[in-house]
C-alpha cells in the first residue's frame, strides 16, 4: 500500500467542477469520464486508459485516450510505472 501513496492525487474541488462540466457539454462526454479527464489534465498527465471511450480521442489537445484490450491499439507506446511492492516489517 505505501507506494502507491508515492502517486500524485487530484483533490475534488471548486476549480475542478467547472473544469468537468465544460468537457462534459463541449466534447459531450459522459459526466464522470468528465471528471476523470479534467483531473488527468490537472496533474498533467496524457494518457486516458479506458475501455468504455473512443479510442485515440484527444481532449484539448493534451490527453489521448489508449484502450489496451483493442488488438492494434498503441498501448505499447506507454508503460504504467507500478511502484515497487516492499515488505513492512513487523
Amino acid at each position: 500500500m505505501r507506494p502507491y501513496l508515492t502517486w500524485a492525487t487530484q483533490a475534488i474541488d471548486a476549480e475542478l467542477i467547472p473544469l468537468a462540466w465544460n468537457l462534459c457539454d463541449r466534447d459531450q462526454a459522459p459526466y464522470w469520464d468528465s471528471f476523470i479527464v479534467a483531473a488527468a489534465q490537472r496533474a498533467r498527465g496524457d494518457v486516458r486508459y479506458s475501455e468504455d471511450m473512443q479510442a485515440g480521442m484527444v481532449f484539448d489537445g493534451t490527453l489521448r485516450v489508449v484502450i489496451p484490450l483493442i488488438e492494434g491499439s498503441d498501448v505499447q507506446q506507454y508503460s504504467v510505472q507500478e511502484p515497487k511492492a516492499t515488505r513492512v516489517k513487523r
